[in-house]
């Protein structure tokens, strides 16, 4: 899911902002669980209601992300914390 076509490109840019490298992670499964969050960043800066993404496996967090809430919505990844870039 992370190589080849433009449908590629939202788990891509998901990896960008995690702490660890998905290839630690090929051929597991991880399951992702999603919910609406106050006061991120983003909402605080762009007044953007957030969901956050958590990437779970084997029962651990491994890491997650945040993105805009809504249908159709556009804009960038952040980290957990409201950063935009892990490197």
């Amino acid at each position: 899911m992370l190589y080849g076509s433009t449908e590629s490109i939202p788990y891509r840019q998901a990896w960008e902002v995690q702490k660890v490298e998905p290839e630690l992670y090929f051929g597991q499964e991880i399951r992702i669980v999603g919910f609406i969050v106050r006061d991120h960043p983003p909402e605080r800066i762009y007044g953007l209601k957030t969901c956050v993404y958590l990437m779970i496996n084997g029962g651990k967090v491994i890491g997650g992300h945040a993105f805009p809430a809504g249908e159709g919505m556009a804009g960038a990844y952040y980290t957990l914390d409201g950063k935009t870039w892990r490197k």
